[in-house]
This record gives C-alpha cells, sequence and structure tokens, in this order.
C-alpha cells in the first residue's frame, strides 16, 4: 500500500498515541490488519505500527517512481507561475509520466496530472550507492531539529536520519537502533566512512574514522560530533559506554 499525504505518523498503539515513525508520501507499507479507520502496518524500515487507512492507497507500487530531491511543487501546467497542486516532501517519491526539457510530468496518487521543475526530481536508484553520497545526504540535514520517530527533515531522530539517508539511494534499513545490531560488525581500526556507530541505544553514521553525524536528543538537532576524548567535539554523552561499528556498504 502507498502512503498518499505528505507525512503519515505511525502510532504505537491503535488508539493514535505514542508516535514510534513516519513514512512519506509514496513510500509503501504492508498492511497486516486491516480497519475501516485505522489499519496495523510494517513500513520498509520494518516498524510495525497503526495508521489512519484513509492516508493509504491500496495498490501496487509502480515501478518507475522517482524521489523528490528537495521539497518540490507541482504546479497545474509546465510554468513556474501556474497554481500549485500539491507539495511533494523532499525525500517522498511520485510516478514520472514524461520527461519535457525543463518539467517533468507526474501523476499524483490522487489521479491529478501535474508539472514538476526537471532538477527537483531524479529517477530512483538500482545499484548501491557511494558512502560519499549517502554522508553527503546526511550532511545536508545537519541542523535539522531532533524528534522521537521522525523521518523527514522537518525533525528527526537518530535512526530516522541514518535509515533516511540510506534509503534516499535505494538501501532500505531497519528503523530502529535496536534492529541496526544485526549489522556486520567490523573493528574501529578498519572503520570507515559511511559506516554506522552503534551505542546502547544510539546510532550515527561516521564521516571519517572518529567524526560522526547524529541525530541528538541532547543537543536538540543533528550535529557532528567525535569519537576522540582529545578532540573538542568530543560526545561526551555517547562514547564513554562504548560502541561497535556496523557495515552497511
Amino acid at each position: 500500500m502507498l502512503v498518499t499525504v505528505p507525512l503519515l505518523e505511525v502510532y504505537q498503539e491503535p488508539e493514535q498515541k505514542n508516535v514510534v515513525d513516519e513514512v512519506l508520501y509514496g513510500h509503501s507499507v504492508e498492511c497486516l490488519s486491516f480497519g475501516s479507520q485505522i489499519c496495523e502496518v510494517q513500513t520498509e524500515g520494518l516498524t510495525r505500527g497503526f495508521v489512519k487507512t484513509r492516508a493509504l492507497w491500496d495498490v501496487v507500487p509502480p515501478p518507475d517512481l522517482w524521489r523528490a530531491n528537495y521539497r518540490a511543487d507541482v504546479l497545474a501546467s509546465p510554468d513556474i507561475k501556474s497554481e500549485k497542486l500539491f507539495v511533494l516532501p523532499r525525500f517522498s517519491r511520485v510516478q514520472v509520466l514524461a520527461l519535457g526539457e525543463e518539467f517533468l510530468t507526474v501523476r499524483l496518487f490522487s489521479g491529478k496530472i501535474g508539472y514538476v521543475h526537471r532538477a527537483h526530481l531524479s529517477l530512483s536508484v538500482t545499484e548501491l550507492p557511494t558512502a560519499d553520497a549517502v554522508c553527503d545526504t546526511a550532511l545536508s540535514l545537519l541542523g535539522t531539529p531532533y524528534r522521537w520517530g521522525g523521518t523527514s527533515d522537518l525533525a528527526l531522530d537518530c535512526s530516522g536520519l541514518v535509515f533516511l539517508a540510506f534509503s534516499f539511494w535505494g538501501v532500505n534499513l531497519p528503523r530502529s537502533t535496536a534492529q541496526m545490531h544485526v549489522l556486520p560488525e567490523v573493528s574501529a581500526q578498519t572503520a570507515r566512512r559511511g559506516d554506522l556507530v552503534l551505542f546502547d541505544s544510539h546510532v550515527g553514521l561516521l564521516l571519517t574514522k572518529t567524526t560522526f553525524l547524529h541525530a541528538s536528543a541532547f543537543t536538540g538537532f543533528v550535529a557532528v560530533s567525535s569519537l576522540d576524548p582529545t578532540h573538542p567535539l568530543y560526545d561526551t554523552r555517547h562514547a564513554p559506554a562504548g560502541y561497535t561499528i556496523r557495515r552497511v556498504l
């Protein structure tokens, strides 16, 4: 099933309490239990929870979905001055019907046809990305506010940042930090850019052997910290308790 609202909240309970995850427009969820008002679902990141049924479209995802590189206006005609039909959130997905010199013709899940500037969308990748590509995407979220369960450029938690950076490049990781502990472990000596640094209940993305990017509840936003006790950005909140390095790429 496809998400048809800009940002869908996933709740821990069917009474719509305690947001545990968010799913962006055009991403898919698996329906585990269907109800007229509430569905139990599992997300691409393996989060299980409850969502509003009206926000879902029961259809097999088209194979040719494009990704939004930025928050992108969907216009009524291929003219920057035309009426705005919808705003695609960054990292969302949309079906492209035709390629124009300046605008792409898209079909929204409402059935409406619109136009998006070509620079704002790119075709979803099918090959493994480079570590630099993932890190650059994550770094573009530097300063984003922290929010428990956040999985968009509006707000993020630690695993949401990592999940989103890899998902943009077609690599689906488990959404929770606990589930990421199943990834292959490597030694700190062989750590490299793009690896994950996993603490007991926190995760970051390595930029170098000792510096990492993370969404920190302590600082309140996405920031760069260090594993090196002599570094001015040393992470006194998590690093002293120990960590492991996990490899994705």
